[in-house]
């Protein structure tokens, strides 16, 4: 071992000998923790009549197929699952794909039908293959692997709506885990968009969330996420409108479409192989959504005019690969001939190689982090290199306060240092709860 490995490895001890708790061992971990919000609870006898009403139904059974597949961009699981929807949309109903492979579904009966429901197809896997889904009563994830409930269960759900004919337009979209490809290119139809009042997304953490910003501002008005969050909440549900949002396709409509947002689906712990989703919050969402009619929701918001989010967070302003607001960078995808470009001219634009390497996942997590403000990616990275280098396995009470300027300036360190010197130095700022 190296002496500036040791002098780190002494430093990353310090900070573990600090803080231990109960939680450390030094032995091997289980191949898959849930996520940290998401623990086994007893069913009610609500849950237990939906589990009985929604066993074997066409709703659980593409939740299923969707979660089993690994499906990562131009990978043949998001190409499986869009033929599956394809093959399981209800007759009657038109459809086509548009030139970025979005999967366009015209459910709408009259001119007055003005929702359009969005979810994505692709997942954060970089590989294809089967999931191995675990399920127990309440939760569901996979074995060593993200579960890919963001967003298999928002294009469930949307399947779920198509099959009781809710009247809308529909569109299944590629490549919204590389920065919203499908969407940009939705995003250039004006003429479609300008059709609709309210768009909605299923692709939100948690089970309580009504988003009314995305990323740099708004994207739907409190009246309307007040009414929704409502709706949810007259059928037993506990929503709430969240101004926390960070990112999904709907953003890319804002500037067109007046009530943009993305509601809370019940999974935790996306982009990792933490990812677990509450399946009884899933199937009480799955009846509230067809309780009320979408196209009575209000429109207020007025889409010609910004409104910018305030405050002093560091993510403030950063429109994650949008058109309009970026920093600098191209969309990034797992593909490397479509990887990032980078304004200063370093890593990876004077990279030619076609291989991914470590260096690779570090730059996408990072980006990944400074500019969508999601640390899941990055923190995956940092557990398993203290797993291997270390031999410690980092409890669900770690943490680190992430800034903006340290996520810029380990990504330009990335192809100049070590990546394991990198995550090490990442590695010192961990606090314990």
């Amino acid at each position: 071992m190296s002496k500036k490995r040791k002098q780190k490895q002494s430093a990353l001890s310090q900070i573990t000998k600090e803080y231990t708790m109960p939680t450390w061992t030094t032995t091997k971990p289980k191949p898959v923790v849930l996520g940290p919000s998401i623990n086994e609870r007893k069913l009610t006898p609500e849950d237990e009549q939906r589990a009985t009403k929604y066993d074997n139904s066409r709703l659980m059974s593409m939740l299923y197929f969707a979660l089993s597949l690994k499906r990562p961009h131009k990978g043949s699981g998001e190409q499986k699952l869009l033929e599956a929807i394809a093959q399981h949309i209800p007759r009657g109903f038109p459809k086509h794909y548009d030139e970025a492979g979005n999967l366009h579904v015209d459910a709408r009966q009259t001119e007055a039908n003005r929702t359009l429901f969005v979810s994505h197809v692709d997942t954060v896997h970089r590989d294809d293959g089967v999931n191995a889904i675990k399920q127990t009563p309440s939760v569901w994830y996979a074995s060593g692997s993200q579960l890919g409930a963001d967003d298999g269960a928002g294009t469930a759900m949307l399947m779920h709506l198509l099959y009781h004919k809710v009247p809308a337009y529909y569109i299944f979209t590629v490549g919204e885990e590389c920065g919203g490809i499908g969407a940009k290119v939705v995003s250039d139809d004006q003429a479609l968009l300008k059709q609709f009042d309210r768009a909605i997304a299923f692709d939100r953490r948690n089970n309580s969330s009504v988003i009314t910003h995305q990323g740099y501002g708004r994207c739907c008005s409190d009246a309307f996420a007040e009414a929704l969050s409502d709706k949810f909440n007259d059928a037993g549900l506990l929503y709430m409108p969240d101004d926390g949002g960070v990112y999904t396709d709907t953003a890319e409509f804002v500037d067109v479409i007046p009530e943009c947002t993305n509601i809370s689906i019940g999974y935790m712990a996306e982009h990792t192989d933490r990812e677990a989703l509450d399946i009884l919050h899933f199937r009480h969402l799955a009846d509230a959504v067809l309780s009320f009619d979408w196209d009575n929701l209000p429109t207020e918001r007025d889409p010609s005019v910004d409104d910018f989010a305030s405050g002093n967070n560091w993510w403030s302003g950063s429109m994650y690969g949008g058109a309009k607001h970026n920093y600098g960078y191209d969309t990034y995808s797992w593909l490397k001939e479509d990887y990032p470009t980078q304004a200063t001219g370093t890593y990876p634009a004077n990279d030619t190689s076609t291989t991914w390497t470590d260096d690779d996942d570090l730059y996408c997590a990072l980006e990944e982090a400074a500019n969508r403000h999601d640390t899941g990616y990055l923190w995956s990275l940092l557990s398993d290199h203290i797993e291997t280098y270390y031999g410690v396995t980092l409890p669900l009470s770690a943490t680190i306060n992430f800034k903006r300027a340290d996520l810029h300036r380990w990504q330009k360190q990335v192809g100049q240092q070590p990546t394991e010197d990198i995550l090490d130095e990442i590695a010192e700022q961990l606090t314990i709860i």
